[in-house]
């Protein structure tokens, strides 16, 4: 019995052993994948380029100062997959996805749709739905390249950019899982953050440098709003200003900062920290018209005030009438671009009224957006609420 025992224990040992070591990858094999970037390189080829961790020593070539901590690689193909596997050509690494970060758009590849580059993340377990999609203004992989200033590497970096935007409101911190959900809804339609790049202000020790080596300054991302994506095709633009209205509407405001002229001497003058935002949104369907009924309500402390007149409790409702109207003038505004310019349903509304009407769940995404265009109406209501901190000094005569 006792040998039968060991028999037993001996098999579920080396059982439990295969089934951990089926899937094993030596880490001296592989090229870690933080980041990817996909363009349209002519008709019928596509280029990929992918950013991978340097793990060996400082390549020979390279001078003090212009050491990056990653390589960029490019491949070219029919398809996706097929651009992507010949990145591999000229390394002796196989790419290894999951821990990919962002992946980064060409706006000429993001005109004529993106479905390639979302089927080929969707389709294989290992390229993970937690990674950012971004557009880029021009060549995606020109981005990828350009320099990061507190992040080892560049895709570390926009990714960075993407989770602050939760304290501006000027972008979208959507993962590619939430970008899916939106490009599969009614309205087909999602927002990806867009960037462009901007030559680096010199120093003056770096504009001596480039003016001895003859280098051209460095590139670096900005982030320049969003790109509205319909059916996963490049409709529009909007300006992060746009953006962050687009964001009252769909309740994601986190922290954003509002500065506004009290005094209406042409300068803004006072400014508020936005710490506690919510927009409650009711659909209502009446007399053969789409009202979309949207409360937003606003909690902010002064974080500054340069005025010339004492700020005192009598200012509290001009103030917070003046926050309330330019917030409103901005959401007003996108709502006037997404149906006049766009033409399309940013803010997914479409779900919104198919929870309430279920019979709008059978229309097509062209059929909703003739709905919005001609029938959606917008009632607004912007309730703020200031509080005053820190101290208040009273102006000299």
């Amino acid at each position: 019995m006792f040998t039968n025992f060991k028999r037993a224990s001996v098999f579920l040992l080396m059982m439990l052993m295969l089934v951990g070591c089926w899937d094993w990858n030596e880490l001296n094999t592989l090229a870690i994948v933080i980041g990817a970037a996909v363009d349209k390189e002519k008709p019928g080829v596509l280029e990929v380029t992918v950013q991978t961790v340097k793990t060996g020593g400082k390549p020979s070539g390279e001078q003090a100062g212009q050491t990056t901590n990653f390589i960029n690689t490019s491949g070219k193909g029919s398809t996706v997959f097929a651009a992507a596997r010949n990145t591999s050509v000229d390394i002796s690494r196989r790419n290894y996805w999951p821990h990919a970060q962002v992946v980064v758009m060409g706006d000429k590849y993001a005109r004529e749709g993106i479905i390639s580059a979302v089927d080929f993340f969707n389709r294989d377990p290992q390229r993970r739905t937690t990674v950012y999609f971004i557009l880029a203004e021009g060549p995606g992989k020109k981005l990828l390249s350009s320099k990061a200033k507190t992040e080892d590497l560049t895709a570390m970096e926009l990714k960075e950019y993407i989770k602050q935007t939760e304290r501006t409101g000027y972008g979208v911190t959507d993962t590619l899982r939430e970008f899916n959900q939106q490009s599969e809804s009614i309205s087909g339609v999602s927002l990806l953050n867009k960037f462009r790049l901007k030559k680096e202000a010199p120093d003056e020790a770096s504009q001596g440098a480039s003016a001895s080596t003859g280098q051209q300054p460095k590139e670096e991302a900005v982030l320049d709003g969003t790109g509205v994506f319909y059916n996963y095709k490049l409709a529009g633009y909007l300006t992060t200003l746009e953006t962050r209205a687009v964001n009252w509407l769909r309740d994601k405001i986190k922290s954003t900062i509002i500065s506004i002229d009290i005094n209406k001497d042409g300068q803004d003058d006072l400014t508020l920290e936005v710490n506690k935002s919510k927009t409650n949104l009711k659909p209502i369907i009446k007399g053969g018209k789409y009202i979309m009924s949207a409360k937003v309500e606003i909690d902010g402390d002064i974080v500054e005030y340069s005025g010339k007149q004492e700020l005192t409790e009598l200012f509290l409702p001009k103030i917070n009438k003046q926050i309330a109207d330019k917030v409103a003038k901005e959401i007003n505004n996108v709502f006037r671009v997404a149906k006049e310019e766009l033409g399309l349903d940013i803010f997914g509304y479409a779900d919104k009224y198919a929870n309430q009407y279920p019979f709008l769940l059978d229309l097509n995404n062209s059929d909703w957006h003739k709905i919005f265009k001609d029938q959606v109406e917008l009632e607004l209501t912007v309730d703020v609420k200031v509080r005053f901190t820190g101290k208040s000094y009273k102006k000299s005569d």
